[in-house]
């Protein structure tokens, strides 16, 4: 049967418009489901959560955070200091800042003891508790930074297998050298996270926009960091890590004459941090500060 060419030109020009019709609507449905994205971000403004992530008692050994060897042997200097966390919730994303105790301490009566019981790492709810009470999974946390190696921050890095580790490469190459405990680290919490590692050379912005910005800051370890966010109604937080353990260090300016690794660098990163703070007038979170634990929000409230 021949249709001629009219029937043919016709067969075809129903046939592009048909396809036509098809990559239109492909193209609508790409773009409602763009929006639809864009607008689940929009839904998740800038916010600060804070977490305290175990407690750490410090018998005589309260002495790493101070100037004195003789603390050592002082039994009336008890004291519990906390380990604190964070989880930013960003638009472009999600940060958790420290990941606190190992959440297996909670099986052991008493807390997990360390050097004969001189310090005692305390965990009555774990952190993954924590974040499901705020309906985060750790599955779904893009970054995790801590601001060191050191084991009372680095006890659940081992839980956040699809997450970004921001470390220093000053850090990292400590931390997978071939004597990680002359840091006081604890090998065993980051072994198997080498891969997720992402190496910073300085200062970091992490989203792309100067909301949460990591800023080195080395002394105590070789790779220390701390973490600048900027909210739009609470102002600027820096979360110090262990720039400074204690009011007392950041008020004396204190070095620890047990687990500084660098002196001279340690102060030069007090006079960075405080030049910082004072630009952005930053409320200084030191994260072993009792006070600052006690007075913060607690979830399901938040820092925004």
């Amino acid at each position: 049967m021949n249709f001629g060419r009219p029937a043919i030109s016709i067969f075809i020009l129903i046939f592009k418009r048909q396809y036509s019709f098809i990559f239109i609507l492909l193209f609508l449905s790409a773009q409602l489901t763009l929006r639809s994205h864009a607008e689940e971000s929009e839904r998740k403004p800038l916010r600060l959560y804070a977490f305290e992530c175990g407690m750490i008692q410090m018998g005589p050994f309260l002495a790493l955070l101070s100037t004195k060897f003789s603390d050592l042997y002082n039994k009336d200097n008890m004291r519990k200091v906390p380990t604190t966390c964070f989880y930013i919730q960003h638009p472009k994303g999600s940060l958790l800042w420290g990941t606190g105790l190992d959440d297996r301490y909670i099986k052991l009566e008493g807390g997990k003891k360390f050097y004969g019981g001189l310090s005692i790492h305390i965990v009555k709810k774990t952190l993954q508790t924590k974040l499901k009470e705020i309906g985060v999974s750790p599955l779904n946390i893009t970054y995790v930074a801590v601001s060191h190696l050191h084991q009372d921050h680095t006890g659940n890095l081992h839980i956040f297998k699809k997450s970004k580790i921001l470390l220093q490469k000053e850090e990292v190459e400590a931390g997978f050298g071939p004597f990680p405990s002359f840091y006081f680290f604890e090998f065993d919490h980051f072994k198997n996270i080498k891969h997720q590692i992402q190496k910073l050379d300085g200062d970091h912005d992490v989203f792309g926009d100067g909301t949460v910005t990591i800023i080195k800051a080395t002394g105590h370890t070789p790779g220390h960091q701390v973490l600048l966010v900027r909210l739009p109604n609470k102002g600027s937080i820096i979360l110090g890590g262990d720039l400074y353990h204690l009011k007392e260090n950041e008020r004396k300016k204190i070095s620890p004459f047990l687990i500084t690794y660098n002196k001279k660098d340690l102060q030069k990163s007090f006079s960075k941090i405080e030049r910082i703070q004072k630009k952005e007038k930053a409320f200084l979170w030191i994260q072993h500060e009792l006070s600052h634990w006690e007075k913060a929000l607690k979830p399901p409230l938040y820092y925004d």
